[in-house]
C-alpha cells in the first residue's frame, strides 16, 4: 500500500510545482495516472490556488462538471448526466461521498471545505467499487485525519464584493481551521476543524433599493484516530454544519417572465443580482436553511499476506426547511390574494444509517481482487404548503414520506497476465425495496422493489513505462421510485423504472518527468431518464426515451520552468440529447387568463439536455519560487463555459461565460503566510440555478467579483 505514495512523492519532487495527488478511486492507493478511467484530482493546495472554497466553484477547474438546483439544493451534472426532478426519494445520477460515506442530500453539496485533503471526481458509472450506484459519476471528498504530532491550519479571509456591474458592494468575512494533535503516542490522536463564512448581501431588494441577501454557514468537525495495533487503525468522526442561504435562494425573473409582471403595482427585477420578495403584504417572505448533522466509524483491520478489511459505519440527519415567494418580486397585493402569485414553504428531513464492507486484497500472483457489501436505509419526508402569508400556516399541498433499503454486493478481479497488460472484470447486485406513503391530500401507500445487476470490464495496456491505453465497458444504475408521489400518471401512481447507463470509453495516459497528458473518448447510451411529464393538467414523471450523449475529455500539467508550471483541461460533449421523448412536461412563454404560465406537452426528441454545455475548459498558471526569508507563491485560472440552459424547453438560458480567478502569497518561515485574491475577476452574471414554473422563470446568478486579502498560519 505504501509503494504508490512513495513513487507519488518522488515524481512530484522531479517535478517541482506539478503535484501528483496520490488517488483511491479503485479502493487502493494508486497513481492518478494508473487509474483506467477518467478522473480529476485535486489536492488541498491545488484548491486554494484554483481559488475553491466550496463544492460549487468545483466546475470552474473540473471540465464537464456543472451545477444547477434550486436554493440549497445542488444538482450536479457530469457529462451532462443530471436531473430536473426534485421529488423526495429521488436522487442525483452522481453520488456524493465525504470520507468514503454516501450521502444522498443535495444540499450538502453547497458546503464549505474547511478541512478537506482531496477532492476526486470520477466521471462514468461508479457500483462496482462503491456503497451507492451512479450512471453518472462520483463526486469523493476527503478530509484531513488527525496527526500525532502536533499540527494546524488556520486561515483567515476578509473579502469585499466590489459592487461592479449590477451587484452591489459587500464585506465578506470567511475563517477556517484545522487543529491535530497526539493523546496517547503511536495509539490514540484527535483533530479539530471548522468554518465560519458570511456576508450581509451583494443582491439588490427592488422594494426599497437596499443591499439584501445574507449568506451565513458554520461547520465543525472533530475526529479521533484509535491504533491499537499495526494491524488495526480506526478513525471516528462527527460533524455538525448549518446553512443560513438568504442570498443563494434568491432569484432574479427572466426577461420579466414571472406572474406579477401582470399585477400593474408589482416591481419586477430585471438586472442580475436584483431580487425581491415582498409577497405583496408588507413582509419579505425568503429563508433557505440547512441543519444536518453525523458521524461515522471507519475501521481497517490489515490481515498480513492476505489483504485489508474496512469497515464504514455513518449516520446523518438533515432538515432543510425552505419558504419563498415563488415571482420573487414585490408583487401587487391582488396577485396573491387571488392565489395567482404563490409564496411556498417547503420542509424536508432525511435519515441515513449505512453500513459498508470492503475487502481489498494483496496480490496473488496474477490476481488482485476487491469485494464488498452495503446496506443503507433512509427515511425521508416533505411537507409543503402554500399562502402561509395569507393563511396561518399555510395551505398544505403535499406530505409524503419515503422509506427505503437498499442490500449490495459488488466486486472485481484485476488480472495481470503480463507485466503491461492488466483486465479488470466487476459487477454489482442490488436489492432495493421501497415502503413509501402520501399522507396528503390523499392516504395511499405504495411498496416496489427494484433490482438490478450491473456489470464493468477494462482492459489496459502499459505500451511504455510512461503511457498506458484502456478501454473500458460498464453499466450504472439510478434507482426507480415506487409512484407514490405520482398521482397524475396514467395508471395512477405508476412506478417509474430505473435508469440505466450503458458506458464506453477509450483512453490514454501520459506522464514524463515534466509532462502530464490524459485524454478519453466516451459514448453513453442512457435508457429510462427520470423526466417529468404532463398530462395537460397535471405534472408527473415518467421514463423518457433513450438519450445519447458522446464527447472528449482532455488534461495535462507541464513545467515550463523550475519555477513555473501549467495545467489545462477540456472537456467536449457535441451531443447530449434525447432521442426520443415526445411528451416532456415544459413551461412556455403564453400566459393562462391570471396571469400564470401554461405548462404543456413538449416534444422534447433532438433537444439538448439542461447543464450539458457543449465545451467546457480551465488553464492554470501557477508560480512557486523559494527565498532566503521564505517562499513566494502566485497562481490564476482562466475558466470557460459554452452555452448552457436551465430548463427543457431552453427560456433559461445561459450565454457562454469566461470567469478568472488569481491569488499570490507571501510566506514566512515560522509559518504564516499573507496573501491577496480575487474570484470571478471577469464580474461574470452567470446563471449558477434556474427555476420554471407556472409562477415563471427565474435565475440565481453565481457570486459577482470579490476581491481580498487572506492570512494563513500552518504549524
Amino acid at each position: 500500500m505504501a509503494a504508490p505514495v512513495a513513487m507519488a512523492q518522488a515524481s512530484e519532487s522531479a517535478r517541482g510545482a506539478i503535484e501528483e495527488v496520490v488517488v483511491t478511486a479503485q479502493r487502493r492507493e494508486q497513481r492518478l495516472q494508473d487509474v483506467p478511467l477518467t478522473l480529476t484530482a485535486l489536492s488541498d493546495k491545488q484548491l486554494i490556488q484554483s481559488g475553491v472554497t466550496n463544492m460549487f466553484d468545483l466546475q470552474n477547474v473540473v471540465p464537464g462538471l456543472t451545477f444547477g438546483g434550486v436554493g440549497n439544493l445542488s444538482q450536479p451534472a457530469i457529462r451532462g448526466l443530471s436531473t430536473g426532478v426534485s421529488t423526495n426519494g429521488s436522487e442525483n445520477p452522481n453520488a456524493l461521498y465525504v470520507d468514503d460515506v454516501y450521502y444522498s442530500q443535495g444540499n450538502l453539496l453547497g458546503a464549505n471545505l474547511p478541512d478537506v485533503s482531496r477532492v476526486e471526481v470520477l466521471k462514468g458509472p461508479q457500483g462496482t467499487l462503491f456503497g451507492r450506484n451512479s450512471v453518472g459519476g462520483a463526486i469523493r471528498v476527503f478530509t484531513k485525519d488527525p496527526t500525532y504530532e502536533p499540527s494546524a491550519d488556520v486561515t483567515l479571509e476578509t473579502g469585499y464584493y466590489t459592487g461592479d456591474g449590477d451587484s452591489r458592494s459587500s464585506p465578506h468575512y470567511a475563517t477556517r481551521a484545522f487543529a491535530s494533535t497526539g493523546v496517547v503516542d503511536d495509539l490514540m490522536a484527535v483533530s479539530v476543524s471548522g468554518g465560519y463564512d458570511t456576508t450581509d448581501g451583494f443582491l439588490t431588494n427592488v422594494a426599497n433599493g437596499e443591499e439584501y441577501g445574507t449568506i451565513t454557514r458554520s461547520n465543525a468537525r472533530v475526529k479521533l484516530l484509535v491504533e491499537p495495533s499495526d494491524a488495526v487503525k480506526a478513525v471516528i468522526s462527527a460533524f455538525y454544519l448549518k446553512h443560513n442561504d438568504e442570498g443563494l435562494q434568491s432569484q432574479t425573473p427572466v426577461d420579466g417572465l414571472v406572474v406579477s409582471s401582470q399585477h400593474p403595482n408589482s416591481i419586477v427585477p430585471d438586472k442580475a443580482w436584483h431580487t425581491g420578495y415582498d409577497t405583496g403584504l408588507g413582509n419579505d417572505f425568503n429563508d433557505a436553511t440547512v441543519k444536518s448533522s453525523g458521524g461515522s466509524a471507519n475501521i481497517r483491520f490489515n490481515m498480513e499476506g492476505l489483504g485489508s478489511l474496512t469497515s464504514i459505519t455513518a449516520y446523518h440527519d438533515t432538515e432543510v426547511y425552505n419558504e419563498t415567494a415563488l415571482p420573487h418580486s414585490v408583487s401587487d397585493p391582488s396577485c396573491i390574494a387571488t392565489f395567482a402569485c404563490i409564496d411556498y414553504t417547503y420542509l424536508a428531513t432525511n435519515k441515513a444509517v449505512s453500513q459498508e464492507f470492503n475487502f481489498a486484497s494483496e496480490q496473488f500472483g496474477i490476481l488482485t481482487y476487491t469485494a464488498g457489501l452495503f446496506y443503507y436505509h433512509q427515511k425521508s419526508s416533505t411537507d409543503t404548503a402554500v399562502q402561509e402569508t395569507l393563511i396561518p400556516g399555510g395551505s398544505p399541498v403535499k406530505n409524503t414520506r419515503f422509506d427505503i433499503t437498499s442490500y449490495a454486493a459488488y466486486g472485481e478481479v484485476q488480472i495481470d497476465p503480463t507485466d503491461d497488460l492488466t483486465v479488470i472484470i466487476g459487477g454489482r447486485y442490488t436489492y432495493e425495496p421501497h415502503e413509501d406513503s402520501i399522507v396528503f391530500p390523499v392516504q395511499i401507500e405504495r411498496d416496489e422493489t427494484f433490482t438490478s445487476f450491473v456489470p464493468r470490464l477494462t482492459v489496459q495496456y502499459d505500451l511504455t513505462p510512461d503511457m498506458n491505453v484502456y478501454a473500458s465497458y460498464s453499466e450504472g444504475e439510478k434507482s426507480g421510485l415506487s409512484g407514490v408521489d405520482n398521482g397524475a400518471s396514467n395508471p395512477p401512481y405508476q412506478k417509474v423504472d430505473p435508469e440505466e447507463n450503458n458506458a464506453y470509453e477509450l483512453g490514454m495516459k501520459y506522464a514524463s518527468a515534466d509532462l502530464v497528458f490524459n485524454a478519453a473518448l466516451f459514448y453513453y447510451d442512457y435508457k429510462n431518464k427520470q423526466e417529468q411529464g404532463f398530462t395537460g393538467s397535471a405534472v408527473f414523471v415518467q421514463n423518457t426515451g433513450p438519450v445519447r450523449i458522446y464527447g472528449l475529455d482532455l488534461d495535462g500539467s507541464v513545467q515550463l520552468i523550475p519555477e513555473l508550471s501549467l495545467r489545462a483541461a477540456a472537456s467536449w460533449v457535441p451531443e447530449a440529447e434525447y432521442r426520443d421523448f415526445p411528451d416532456a412536461a415544459a413551461y412556455g412563454t403564453d400566459r393562462n387568463a391570471n396571469g400564470t404560465f401554461q405548462q404543456f406537452e413538449y416534444d422534447a426528441t433532438g433537444e439538448r439536455l439542461i447543464r450539458a454545455p457543449e465545451f467546457t475548459g480551465n488553464v492554470s498558471l501557477l508560480y512557486e519560487r523559494e527565498l532566503e526569508s521564505g517562499g513566494l507563491d502566485a497562481s490564476t485560472t482562466l475558466s470557460y463555459s459554452s452555452k448552457v440552459y436551465h430548463d427543457i424547453y431552453h427560456v433559461i438560458e445561459q450565454p457562454e461565460y469566461y470567469t478568472l480567478s488569481a491569488q499570490a502569497g507571501y510566506r514566512f518561515h515560522g509559518g504564516l503566510r499573507i496573501g491577496l485574491y480575487g474570484r470571478n475577476l471577469t464580474n461574470e452574471d452567470y446563471i449558477a440555478h434556474g427555476f420554471s414554473s407556472a409562477q415563471g422563470f427565474t435565475a440565481a446568478y453565481a457570486r459577482p467579483r470579490e476581491v481580498g486579502l487572506s492570512f494563513n498560519y500552518s504549524l
